[in-house]
């Protein structure tokens, strides 16, 4: 079944600019349908000249392969995983600082202090208020 230069004249005038240079430029078409994309390209003010119609033609985007997209996505959850190490790794360090040097000096009591120069880990009040009990816990 041939195909006529009206259908051919409606199919060629629901595509875009680029895809008619394109077509144009592989030079495979009929007489029928050079005629009637030469005049759909007059028709949308471009010249005939394949060297002026190359400077109009802009390359379509390439897709991004599908192996780009997953070394993308999988650097991406590694720098997060990363991040998410440093971050816990400062805070532990924090916790680790505060609970080691700043807290004994915050909370421990003069009994306390007197006891732990002795080496011992803390103080405990007895009943007799002049008397310390110092008091050691051994880790096996």
């Amino acid at each position: 079944m041939d195909i006529t230069k009206e259908q051919l004249a409606d199919r060629y005038s629901k595509m875009d600019e680029n895809s008619l240079i394109e077509l144009y430029m592989q030079g495979s078409l009929t007489t029928q349908a050079e005629e009637v994309i030469q005049s759909e390209l007059k028709s949308r003010g471009l010249s005939l000249d394949k060297a002026e119609l190359l400077e109009n033609y802009e390359e379509p985007a390439q897709p991004v392969p599908a192996s780009q997209k997953v070394a993308k996505s999988t650097r991406g959850c590694l720098v997060t995983a990363l991040m998410y190490l440093i971050v816990i790794g400062i805070i532990n360090l924090f916790v680790f600082g505060f609970g080691k040097l700043i807290a004994p000096i915050i909370w421990s009591s003069p009994i306390d202090r007197q006891c732990q120069d002795e080496g011992y880990w803390y103080g405990k009040e007895t009943s007799n208020p002049e008397e310390i009990e110092c008091v050691s816990y051994w880790v096996r």
